[in-house]
């Protein structure tokens, strides 16, 4: 049986005649065409309910202000800070464990404040995430396996 991790938890894979990809208890549904799309839209729709709560809890527990999150397709970077400190995180995020996913709001975060990646921004990630180095790491040692989803 194939599976996939989905925001932190463990799927069984199973194809049906459906529409739409969608989750039920430890199951993901995809449908037998169009699996692909189907499996990124659903990815988009997890993620964006997931980082819609999350972002607002960390942005509050550590006093810092953002304007928006938004969904993206982006394949070369995880998240961004865009202008007026808009958020922007690509899908596959979902596809991360939870303490990573957490890291890189963390870190789109800290951007709000640090504009680039200097001494003092990383400075702020650590003091906020001390263990942000494990995410990097298994961001890297997983970014084939990610990017091929």
């Amino acid at each position: 049986q194939k599976r996939i991790n989905i925001l932190g938890k463990e799927l069984i894979i199973s194809l049906d005649d459906c529409k739409i990809a969608k989750i039920k208890e430890d199951v993901l549904v995809l449908p037998k065409t169009n699996t692909q799309s189907a499996l990124i839209s659903l990815l988009k729709r997890e993620l964006k309910k997931h980082l819609n709560l999350r972002v607002q809890e960390l942005a509050s527990r550590f006093d810092f202000k953002f304007k928006s999150v938004s969904i993206t397709s982006a394949t070369t970077c995880w998240g961004s800070c865009g202008g007026g400190n808009s958020l922007n995180f690509t899908y596959k995020l979902a596809l991360c464990p939870l303490p990573v996913i957490d890291y890189i709001i963390i870190h789109e975060l800290c951007h709000t404040k640090v504009k680039n990646h200097s001494t003092q921004f990383w400075a702020e990630v650590g003091k906020i995430y001390p263990e942000y180095k494990h995410c990097e790491k298994w961001l890297k040692q997983n970014r084939a396996i990610i990017n091929s989803i």
